[in-house]
Formats: C-alpha cells, sequence, structure tokens
C-alpha cells in the first residue's frame, strides 16, 4: 500500500524518533486487526454517530507498532474497493497503554489523527479514543485482533 520510505517520512513526520520508548511488556501485538471508530463530536454533523471500520496490520517492533490497512466499512456497510482509503499508523507501546498515531490516504485529502488505547488482555483488544483532523471528529474507538485464518 504505501512505498518504501513511507514508514521513515511518517515516523519523522509525527516526530517519532525524538525520543526511544520503553521496551514493551511481552503481549505481542503484531498481526490483524478491526479497528472500529464511532464520531461522538465534530464541526461536520453529518459525522456525529457515524461508525467507521478498518481493517489494519500491525508490526510490534520491542515499544513501536507499525500498521497499514484501509478504511473498511462505513454506517456498517461495506465499502467498495474503489471507496477504501489507506491508512498509516505508528506508535508505541507502554505497559498497558498503546498510543499511535495516524494518516489516512483520503480521496480528496490526506488527514491526519490518533488513537489512544488501553489492552484488554483477556478479550485480545484494545479499547480507548481516537482524534482526527477531518472536521475536528472525536470518539470512542475499538481494536479487535482478527483471528489468524
Amino acid at each position: 500500500m504505501f512505498v518504501a520510505g513511507a514508514w521513515l517520512e511518517l515516523l519523522l513526520c509525527l516526530g517519532l524518533f525524538v525520543a526511544r520508548p520503553a521496551a514493551a511488556d511481552p503481549e505481542e501485538l503484531s498481526g490483524w486487526w478491526r479497528i472500529v471508530d464511532r464520531v461522538e463530536s465534530s464541526d461536520y454533523a453529518a459525522y456525529r454517530g457515524l461508525r467507521i471500520e478498518y481493517l489494519v496490520r500491525l508490526r510490534q517492533e520491542g515499544a513501536w507498532i507499525l500498521g497499514e490497512g484501509h478504511k473498511f466499512a462505513e454506517r456498517d456497510l461495506v465499502l467498495p474497493a474503489s471507496r477504501r482509503t489507506p491508512i498509516a499508523i505508528a506508535g508505541t507501546i507502554s505497559g498497558s497503554s498503546v498510543t499511535v498515531s495516524l494518516v489516512e490516504h483520503g480521496h480528496r485529502r490526506e488527514s491526519r489523527g490518533d488513537f489512544s488505547w488501553t489492552l484488554d488482555d483477556a478479550r485480545g483488544r484494545m479499547v480507548g479514543t481516537f482524534r482526527s483532523e477531518a472536521a475536528a471528529s472525536r470518539g470512542s474507538s475499538v481494536a479487535e485482533r482478527l483471528p489468524v485464518p
């Protein structure tokens, strides 16, 4: 989805090379995840209450989390391939806290945001919040690990 060097560009842009995170807990986050966001507030009224789903493949390297994927569904409707916008994720894990920034390459513009999750090991998921510069949207976010086929 992203060309070589895109990760370096994303990490530099997000300022993630400034500080080295502490070592991660043994929980391995690498694999496929389904992220479900519910927009609770937005400058654009039509976004309020919107449910957005992403499919991403995360890769954990120590305390670093990198990932890429795409928007998969809106309002519980699977998007056709032509409307699935790619996203890149980069961030860190510290204890049970996962904080990542994202860049979504939309059809009209690029938007940035972040996720702040807490690991829920018992359920194989992460629960928290998201923020997006797209219409100053924010709300709840749940990331669920997908089973390995």
